[in-house]
């Protein structure tokens, strides 16, 4: 039985270092290789990003109006959301959804509207 317990303590000896060695948040920031991988993954990060914000600048846009001193009866505020479905410069339709609130009366509105491409106009000189 005693030898179990030196056998016990001289494991727990061994592998308490070992344990002190394991690697923290704060030791990464001194490792040149682990720092360098952390770069590369916040710049993958920031570029996903940037493209995330340039998708929805380009397909959506949206407007608001909050007046709290407006009379009774007049619109206290607005929120409109615009969504181009191709892109702003390259689609003729959109799709715009509008909400509104009176001030007084409380009352709500909300307005959906699709406005689709024209036709483009016939030009008689491109076939005659």
């Amino acid at each position: 039985m005693r030898a179990l317990a030196i056998m016990t303590c001289a494991a727990l000896l061994l592998t308490v270092p070992a344990w002190a060695q394991e690697r923290t948040v704060a030791d990464l920031s001194h490792d040149p290789a682990s720092r360098f991988d952390l770069e590369r993954g916040f710049e993958a990060l920031n570029h996903l990003l940037a493209q995330v914000d340039s998708y929805v600048n380009d397909h959506l846009e949206v407007e608001g109006q909050y007046r709290p001193e407006s009379p009774e009866g007049a619109s206290l505020g607005r929120l409109r959301l615009r969504l181009y479905p191709q892109g702003r410069a390259r689609s003729q339709e959109t799709i715009e959804a509008e909400t509104s609130i009176e001030a007084g009366t409380g009352r709500f509105s909300f307005q959906f509207r699709i406005q689709e491409a024209e036709p483009p106009a016939f030009d008689a000189e491109r076939y005659f």
